[in-house]
């Protein structure tokens, strides 16, 4: 009877199962492992696990090893459960929260002895028996050559955006060269005791010729800072190696970048019932543009010097296109001095372009001014 009460409470108190089976100790493979060369090194970086296959704390030491599985096909990845043909430790055993979780190799140090255009990396984790839960994701890493970065970057602000110039690599890159930016709002400075702020991450802006040594910005916002970089590329697709980024250039833009003057103006005399002067010139060529604004100035005769004042608009609304009319150019007046300047979608005006005179002819005093 007491035995069978005791049964009854232990009954009641939960049931023992049966004993867990010892962990096997397998640390857990990354899923973040990314491989990414520049120039004649490669970047590799993890997340190094801290639990095992079966959601234990990892037990001891732990090996960072590096597959290295020659790309004969660069499309097909190897597949789950095959053995690394060829494999390197990267660090000495460690516990998992002594490792590092990336670094930088020599591209020699991947490239296999057999002549191929890339490797697929991976990772994995071994613990003290040498066993691992298995390989990381897989990174494919071109080998083609590829030539040297640009030099001499220089970045120049102008009225109209950026303007970059930069020493063509030799030899010319098969793949041409890539222009990288990255902006902030403010200069980065520095706070004392405190460190850098973060930088932005580069942004691919475009690709270029090989033999291309200069290229004009426009996409550029008022007293941002932008830095910029190129590197050279040799092959495309999954293929394509890029090389080491050139020295970077930086600049800050003014805190309103105008449009540029118009360039080419031209004044013609229409004389007919109602006398106008005919006014053309190049139009500017920006997505910023609204329209032109028209400038008069009168003048005694055609040989008076320019002044400052004096100017008068012509047209009470933009001029969409590059052309206008004045005819209102006679006013007692020997002569007009005219101008135009380019109006950006915010409604600033930018510099006025050349004046040009033109002569009005005595005794025509229609329109009046």
């Amino acid at each position: 009877m007491i035995c069978a009460a005791a049964m009854l409470l232990l009954s009641g108190c939960g049931q023992i199962g049966a004993p867990l089976p010892p962990s096997a100790n397998l640390p857990m493979p990354a899923s973040n492992f990314r491989a990414q060369r520049r120039g004649e090194q490669v970047q590799l970086r993890w997340t190094t696990p801290r639990r095992t296959s079966d959601g234990l704390p990892i037990s001891g030491a732990v090996q960072v090893r590096l597959c290295i599985w020659p790309a004969k096909l660069p499309q097909a990845a190897p597949l789950p459960g095959l053995t690394c043909p060829a494999w390197q430790a990267l660090f000495p055993a460690g516990a998992p929260g002594d490792l590092p979780q990336g670094l930088k190799l020599p591209l020699a140090r991947i490239t296999p002895a057999e002549p191929v255009a890339a490797v697929r990396l991976a990772i994995a984790f071994a613990n003290r028996n040498g066993r691992a839960a298995g390989w990381s994701n897989w990174q494919l890493v071109s080998l083609l050559p590829v030539s040297p970065p640009p030099r001499g970057l220089q970045a120049q602000r102008r009225s109209d955006g950026i303007e970059l110039s930069w020493q063509a690599p030799q030899p010319a890159p098969s793949g041409g060269v890539r222009l990288y930016r990255r902006e902030w709002e403010t200069q980065p400075r520095r706070g004392k005791g405190k460190a850098a702020p973060a930088a932005p991450t580069w942004q691919p802006v475009l690709d270029l010729p090989g033999t291309q040594t200069s290229y004009l910005d426009r996409e550029v916002r008022p007293g941002w800072v932008y830095q910029y970089t190129l590197r050279s590329l040799a092959g495309d697709g999954a293929l394509q190696a890029v090389s080491a980024e050139a020295k970077p250039a930086m600049v800050q833009t003014q805190p309103w970048i105008p449009l540029p003057p118009p360039a080419g103006l031209v004044a013609v005399l229409g004389l007919g019932a109602r006398p106008a002067v005919q006014l053309s010139w190049q139009p500017v060529e920006s997505e910023r543009l609204a329209g032109y604004i028209l400038y008069r100035q009168r003048l005694a005769s055609a040989s008076e010097g320019a002044r400052a004042h004096g100017w008068q608009r012509v047209n009470a609304e933009l001029l969409l296109t590059p052309a206008g009319e004045d005819r209102a150019a006679w006013s007692g007046n020997r002569a007009v001095r005219y101008a135009v300047s380019a109006v950006d979608q915010a409604g600033r005006a930018g510099q006025r372009s050349a004046p040009v005179v033109i002569t009005l002819p005595a005794g025509n005093g229609a329109g009046g001014g």
